[in-house]
């Protein structure tokens, strides 16, 4: 009776500190929002050249732009991406993540600069490239800081934030790209960055940043602004500490880092989920929606079927936001991943019947149905969700280079997808390119990761991708009271020593064994926990004031994603810019080849941005390294306004790139670094939003401005940035890398509200870096553990199938999937539909990936897509086959807007997300930019050889060849992809693999050990993780059958 009383009591008191703060994270929500506004940037530059393509073959610019330096054009800004990410990796612990947000706005209006003053194609490949290189260290950047701000529950609605400002960007440059002419267009996109530098600097650093700056006091500011005055500051602070502690114990070289488990885990996660966004067809979809609109034999306007798409994808994208933290990141990839197969497969198998001629005319619809389903899904799971992953999957140590990594090679995957998409459409037939993409999603998920509980903590995670950890042990053991999105500890000498102990309370009373139990996973039967009255009122009391406030997480992460957001207005910049450019609006010839390579430009820098970022990142800080890539921003915009050739728009392009993939390294790992576990998914889902914002942004402005006027707006949002990024700390985690502990409160305390709790998580962060100093490795070493491997395969992963679904292509050539569907609508509208739709759906991302999980959005979002491109494929084949298709005109249109809405959803940004939590904290810089590289690297090439791709194939193999991929990615989100929902990073590094229990002799034959051995790991090898569970089999078989039967009949 007397414990009866005592909980109800502790349960009152519970229901009235809730009921009064209110879980108060709207600072956090606000933060991401603005950080995030870096995607909106992004998704500007990925979506401008959707509207900007029809203007510049129109001779907007006062020189000629051929089709294939169209194709160049949109190539340019992944390519500049790609550099981005490395640069960004290496500088984002040592300038900061605010400070790099701020810096690359600099890029970013240099590149929108040279696209509006451009005078040949080089000027604005140049700008292309410029502002694919801010987009690109976004990408990296603005992810980690929504991941390193938000709390558990709302991380991974943060962390779809990203995806969605890409989305709305990409809306914004399909709806302004309407209404503007190209240099219009990009100076309203240019304008972006400067208010995005004027926001930023109304929030925080992060506070992992400030301690790993070794300033606890800020740390600790930062903290409370992001957790409100309720929020346990000094304990989330302390367990920063901790973690970053232990990190800088247990650190090795970044190579030696890059080899543990988490690390390459993590990587693989990253590069994995990265893979299949890019190479499900989604940059088919969105790039080239308006043609497949066209194709379609809609009676739709182009502008108007794009704009639908985007505003599809935004919604979706929102949507994304609202489930993630319900439904988990695993299930919504995994939904999200079937549905691009199918929808990929549907639109090969139509064109593959237009193309043999057989009548179509009663199935019309399938491609637009198909595209619709695609974007719908595809921003639900696969486009937001990698991104968030990305900014939880990696170790402390290596999770900016790992970021940078999953970027570069998302922002690779988009070049490839971009570039050569119409190359393989026209080549090989586009029923088959769509067929393969359904192919890809439906095979993305191998059996190797489990699906884990959503609001997991980071610890959480890294166990779990080697192992799983045990909660409960039959008989007696000494276990911490239940916590929520807390992890369980116990002691391990004491689970050896006192196995078979009875239950005694403190008072020395046996307890019963029915009081306090709970179900064991391991056996079926109730297991009871140890816990004396004290613990029990001490966890109770505990967790009536772990209810934070996370405004100043939320507005932090807003701010420092509007890297996102330049990046957005990067790599939409192409669309609404390559047509002013082939139209003539420069003084200087432009062709179709100059085009594309001004487009496939902007990622080689982003490629190049990525390993810079990881040589900086922990050296300059996050923040420093974000306001600093702003002057490449503005250089390359710069180049791009006042082109006097193709060159210099290419460079101005390169420039852009390289601040794009700079950001995509360390905008990830500044929002994993500074967000509660809850809400690390939403934050980390921030940086595409932006993108999604910024792509939006471009395309709105591209159809009301000239190409100068749109540069010059997107020029202006780095301006904007950079102003913003003062008024937000560095990462705490990057204070106590470098020693401030004092710092590192200060950020922290900005973050956490109330700041009782702040030194807690900032021992907690000192424990973790203590830890990984005392571990380090030489880097390669680090590199060859499992969690290090897990992380850069994941990481790699979800960069590929980002990429390779298509979703660049049908971002950078949107305008002309429109026009081929015959629509009505103008080719700037449709591309500001697409964009709306995007920012709308990642937004969507960002409400729900803290909720429902990064993996379920990932699953929806990449089966959508594979269906979309699927259907897509299969318009334009019916069409090739001179089937009639007036009745199926709207299948283009529909598949479209599903697959932005989907991709911006699920796979837009969560890879990025991913990319700031999977990597072990010494590779994490290194890892992070291998990623974004990879990220940035299959941007270029999508980007460059698109259209080199749809003519050797045509366009339905085209994307039938992106729902292979989409099949492929499904495969990897069920398999592979685990679910780092509400985890800790140290959590999501034993997720991965570290801290495997080990043997307690070195006798593996020592059966007795080996059963012991067994038992204790037992729960974390069962799962869906193929790797640990085969170590576990091997391991098991060694005992022999008496052993066996003894340890069966123990259970």
């Amino acid at each position: 009776m007397a414990l009866e009383k005592i909980a109800m009591t502790q349960r009152a008191m519970v229901e009235e500190q809730q009921e009064r703060i209110g879980n108060q994270k709207w600072t956090q929500y606000l933060a991401a929002f603005i950080a995030t506004i870096g995607g909106f940037i992004a998704g500007t530059a990925l979506g401008w050249t959707a509207p900007a393509g029809p203007m510049m073959e129109n001779n907007q610019y006062p020189f000629i732009i051929s089709s294939e330096s169209l194709a160049w054009i949109g190539a340019c800004m992944p390519l500049g991406a790609m550099l981005g990410c490395p640069v960004t990796a290496g500088l984002v612990d040592k300038l900061g993540r605010k400070n790099m947000m701020l810096m690359l706005c600099i890029p970013t209006l240099i590149g929108w600069a040279m696209i509006i003053w451009a005078e040949s194609v080089a000027w604005i490949c140049a700008g292309r490239l410029l502002t694919g290189f801010a987009s690109g260290s976004l990408s990296v950047i603005v992810p980690l800081y929504t991941s390193e701000i938000a709390e558990n529950e709302i991380r991974g609605t943060l962390g779809t934030y990203f995806q969605l400002q890409v989305t709305a960007g990409i809306l914004f440059t399909y709806i302004v790209g309407s209404y503007f002419n190209i240099f219009s267009l990009t100076l309203i996109c240019a304008i972006i960055p400067i208010v995005y530098v004027a926001l930023m600097i109304l929030i925080p650093e992060s506070p992992n940043f400030h301690l790993m700056k070794g300033n606890v006091e800020k740390a600790r500011l930062s903290l409370r602004y992001f957790r409100g005055p309720y929020g346990t500051v000094d304990q989330e602070l302390s367990i920063m500490q901790d973690s970053l502690a232990k990190t800088e114990r247990e650190r090795v070289p970044i190579m030696e880092a890059f080899q543990t488990t988490p690390a390459k885990r993590g990587l693989f996660i990253g590069l994995g989920v990265m893979l299949l966004q890019q190479f499900s067809g989604c940059n088919a979809v969105i790039f080239y929606a308006t043609y497949i609109f066209k194709e379609s034999g809609s009676a739709m306007e182009p502008n108007m079927s794009t704009i639908i798409v985007g505003v599809m994808s935004v919604i979706a994208t929102y949507i994304s936001t609202l489930i993630v933290d319900r439904l988990g990141r695993k299930i919504l990839l995994l939904g999200s991943i079937i549905v691009m197969g199918i929808c990929t497969l549907l639109i090969g198998g139509f064109f593959f019947l237009k193309a043999n001629e057989y009548n179509v005319s009663s199935i019309g619809f399938i491609p637009l149905v198909s595209m619709c389903a695609f974007i719908v899904l595809f921003s639900l799971g696969f486009g937001p969700i990698p991104w968030m992953l990305i900014g939880e999957i990696f170790p402390a140590q290596i999770k900016g280079t790992a970021c940078s990594i999953a970027c570069m090679a998302n922002w690779f995957f988009a070049f490839i997808v971009t570039k050569f998409f119409s190359s393989l459409a026209s080549r090989w037939m586009k029923f088959k390119k769509c067929s393969a993409g359904a192919t890809i999603s439906h095979h993305q998920h191998m059996p190797m990761f489990p699906s884990t509980p959503k609001e997991n903590t980071k610890l959480d995670l890294t166990k779990g991708l080697e192992t799983r950890s045990i909660s409960t042990f039959p008989n007696s053991l000494v276990v911490m009271p239940h916590i929520n999105s807390r992890v369980c500890e116990y002691d391990d000498n004491y689970v050896a020593t006192n196995f078979r102990r009875p239950i005694i309370d403190e008072d020395g009373v046996e307890v019963p064994k029915n009081l306090y139990g709970e179900k064991s996973p391991l056996v079926n039967k109730t297991v009871p926990k140890t816990i004396t009255t004290a613990q029990r009122i001490a966890a109770e009391s505990m967790e009536s004031q772990v209810q934070t406030q996370k405004g100043n997480q939320y507005l932090a992460a807003l701010i420092v994603t509007i890297g996102g957001f330049i990046m957005g207005t990067t790599l939409g910049w192409t669309a609404p810019a390559g047509p002013m450019m082939e139209n003539g609006q420069y003084k200087f010839q432009i062709t179709v080849e100059n085009v594309s390579w001004i487009a496939s430009v902007m990622p080689l820098g982003a490629m190049l941005g990525c390993p810079v970022m990881a040589g900086l990142v922990n050296k300059l800080g996050r923040k420093h390294l974000m306001i600093m890539l702003t002057i490449p921003t503005l250089a390359g915009w710069a180049m791009i306004i006042w082109a006097k050739s193709v060159v210099w728009i290419c460079a101005g392009r390169f420039l852009t790139g390289f601040s794009s993939g700079s950001y995509s390294v360390i905008i990830p790992l500044y929002t994993s670094e500074i967000a509660e576990k809850e809400i690390r998914g939403t934050l980390g889902t921030y940086f595409q939003l932006q993108v999604n914002a910024g792509i939006l942004f471009t395309y709105v402005m591209g159809s009301y401005l000239d190409v100068f006027g749109l540069s010059v707006a997107c020029a202006i949002i780095p301006v904007i940035y950079l102003y913003l990024m003062f008024l937000i700390p560095e990462s705490p985690i990057f204070y106590l890398m470098k020693g401030n502990v004092e710092k590192a409160r200060l950020s922290l305390k900005y973050f956490r509200k109330p700041v009782d709790c702040v030194d807690q998580e900032l021992n907690t962060m000192q424990s973790a870096l203590a830890k990984t100093e005392r571990e380090r490795v030489p880097i390669m070493e680090a590199f060859q553990t499992t969690p290090a491997k897990r992380g850069l395969f994941l990481g790699l992963g979800v960069m590929i199938f980002q990429q390779f679904s298509g979703c660049n292509a049908v971002i950078f050539y949107a305008t002309t999937i429109f026009n081929a569907t015959g629509s009505s609508i103008s080719s700037n509208t449709s591309t500001i539909i697409i964009g709306i739709m995007a920012v709308v759906s990642t937004y969507v991302s960002t409400l729900v990936v803290d909720k429902l999980g990064r993996k379920i959005l990932l699953l929806y979002s990449v089966i959508a897509m594979g269906i979309c491109t699927f259907l897509i494929g299969g318009f334009f084949y019916a069409k090739e086959s001179n089937f009639n298709i007036s009745s199926i005109g709207f299948i283009p249109l529909m598949s479209l807007c599903i697959f932005i809405i989907l991709f911006s959803i699920g796979f837009g940004p969560i890879p990025w997300m991913l990319m700031g939590e999977i990597f072990p904290a010494q590779i994490k810089g290194i890892a992070s930019s291998i990623v974004c590289m990879s990220n940035w690297l299959f941007v270029f090439l999508v980007t460059k050889f698109f259209t080199l791709l749809v003519s050797a194939i045509y366009l339905y193999n085209t994307f039938w060849l992106f729902t292979l991929f989409s099949v492929l990615g499904t495969f990897f989100v069920v398999f592979i992809v685990p679910e780092t929902k509400g985890k800790t990073m140290e959590e999501i590094q034993e997720l991965l693999g570290a801290d495997l229990i080990p043997l307690l002799t070195e006798n593996h034959n020592d059966c007795a050990n080996l059963n012991l051995y067994v038992y204790l790991n037992f729960k974390r090898v069962q799962s869906s993780d193929l790797l640990g569970f085969l170590n576990f089999s091997i391991r098991f078989q060694l005992c022999s059958s008496v052993e066996l039967e003894y340890l069966k009949s123990n259970k």
